[in-house]
């Protein structure tokens, strides 16, 4: 299983959450510590440490077009992989 050091907390938009939170126990050995239904879930990674694979909607993608940066969000990383 590969080892991480963590993620301090990251937004992970995904088209599939329960595909999504089965890939990251499964490959990470992370943990769902708290659901929030539907539209996803907090994961622990490491001490103090969490993923959060979240259902992306139509809102969650014009977000990211527009761009954090006018809104004062400093994003360090953005990455979209096809499905």
């Amino acid at each position: 299983m590969p080892k991480t050091q963590g993620i301090l907390e990251s937004s992970l938009y995904v088209s599939d959450v329960p595909r999504s939170v089965r890939f990251y126990e499964e490959t990470f050995g992370f943990r769902v510590i708290k659901e929030f239904g539907a539209r996803g879930c907090a994961m622990h990674t490491a001490e103090g440490q969490v993923l959060l694979p979240k259902l992306c909607t139509q809102f969650d993608l014009w977000w990211l077009r527009v761009g954090f940066g006018s809104h004062g969000v400093c994003v360090s990383s953005r990455l979209i992989v096809p499905a």
